[in-house]
């Protein structure tokens, strides 16, 4: 599942296949604006093998799919507004991940590093605090516990 903005620079996606970083990267280069880009931010988030003081062997995320997608999509226009971006894409995996797997990805392109940083970190903070997907933990010891989301400290 994916979307687009009105603007073919902005994309996000809910997706249960593995997230290429690289691939990600050279989505951007093939924009048409790709020689104005000044500064490329890339965050990825990805499965630890230890929370709770637990060991973590995998993670499940699941969501309500539309209103996780039309919230990304929200997220993203309100960061294109707040920001001078020249690209934004967000990508959140779903279903079972394995430790050191990347969960979700923001990439933001901009002119200059201050504005892209800080537009990456308005986006990811927003997509983990409010974002309508879950996960669950399950640990080496046999339980489960689903996660909550992070506020923007983290």
């Amino acid at each position: 599942m994916s979307s687009t903005l009105e603007h073919q620079n902005f994309f996000t996606a809910l997706t249960d296949k593995p997230i290429d970083l690289n691939q990600l990267v050279g989505k951007v280069a093939n924009l048409a604006s790709a020689n104005e880009i000044g500064a490329r931010v890339l965050f990825s988030g990805e499965i630890r093998a230890s929370s709770h003081g637990k060991e973590v062997i995998r993670l499940e995320y699941t969501a309500h799919k539309s209103l996780a997608q039309k919230h990304m999509i929200e997220v993203l226009r309100e960061a294109r507004e707040k920001f001078p971006l020249i690209s934004a894409i967000c990508i959140h995996r779903l279903g079972m991940l394995e430790v050191s797997e990347c969960a979700v990805a923001v990439l933001t392109c901009g002119r200059h590093r201050r504005e892209t940083y800080a537009a990456n970190q308005y986006i990811i903070n927003r997509i983990k605090s409010e974002t309508p997907i879950w996960k669950r933990e399950f640990f080496a010891d046999g339980t489960n516990k689903w996660g909550e989301n992070c506020d923007e400290t983290h």
